[in-house]
C-alpha cells in the first residue's frame, strides 16, 4: 500500500468524489494546477482560469476611419495591435479593410467583458454615421451595462 494512500474505504470514496467534482469544474479553457487538503492528505486539484497571468482579460471597442471616410467598427483584446494587422492588409485583417485600407484609429473605448464588448458593438452598428461621428467627436458614450445598449 503507498503511503500517501487512503487507509479506509470512506477516505478512499471521499477523495474519488473531490476529485469528480474537480473534474466536473475544470474546462477546457486554461487550467491551473493547486493542492486540496481534505483530511490531512492533500489532493491535486485542477482549477479553470478565464484569466491571463493572474489578470482578467479587457476587450476594447475600436473605430477605424478609412480613406475613403468609411467608419469601421470591431472589438479586440489588444487595439494597436489589430489595428497594424488591419493597416498591413494580412490574412488577419478584415476583408472590408483589405479593400477600403485603413487611415487612422479614431476612438477606442474599454468595455471589460467579450460579452459586453460584442453587445456593444451590436449596438454601435446600428446608429447612423452622424451619431457615430458625433459619439467620435465628444470622446465617449454611456451604456446599458446590461444589454450593451447606447445611452443618449
Amino acid at each position: 500500500m503507498r503511503a500517501d494512500a487512503p487507509a479506509h474505504d470512506s477516505e478512499r470514496l471521499h477523495e474519488v468524489k473531490v476529485r469528480r467534482q474537480a473534474n466536473k469544474q475544470s474546462s477546457s479553457s486554461q487550467k491551473l494546477t493547486g493542492n486540496l487538503k481534505c483530511k490531512g492528505k492533500t489532493l491535486c486539484m485542477i482549477f479553470a482560469s478565464v484569466e491571463r497571468r493572474g489578470h482578467a482579460v479587457t476587450w476594447y471597442l475600436y473605430v477605424i476611419r478609412t480613406v475613403e471616410g468609411c467608419l469601421y467598427t470591431g472589438i479586440a483584446i489588444d487595439v494597436r495591435r489589430r489595428y497594424q494587422e488591419h493597416a498591413n492588409g494580412g490574412p488577419k485583417a478584415a476583408k472590408y479593410l483589405r479593400a477600403h485600407p485603413p487611415r487612422e484609429l479614431v476612438f477606442t473605448r474599454r468595455l471589460g467583458s467579450r460579452s459586453l464588448a460584442l453587445k456593444v458593438e451590436y449596438w454601435f452598428k446600428q446608429l447612423s454615421k452622424h451619431d457615430k461621428e458625433a459619439i467620435i467627436r465628444v470622446g465617449k458614450f454611456r451604456i446599458d451595462r446590461k444589454t450593451g445598449k447606447i445611452r443618449r
